[in-house]
């Protein structure tokens, strides 16, 4: 009992003239980037209390 993943022919062709994979894996990257700057940017003491709390 195999599961199967139906795409139209001409949608699955210009997602390979988009970029494909290689977009979709650079698209990634960069969301997941964002994700990690954000969440630094929200919390920039917490880092700081750490140093301070080791001396």
């Amino acid at each position: 009992m195999g599961s199967k993943i139906r795409i139209p022919r001409d949608d699955l062709i210009q997602w390979v003239k988009d970029g494909g994979i290689n977009k979709y894996k650079e698209d990634i990257a960069k969301a997941d980037a964002e994700y990690e700057e954000q969440q630094r940017k929200s919390q920039p003491y917490r880092t700081g209390a750490r140093r301070r709390s080791s001396y």
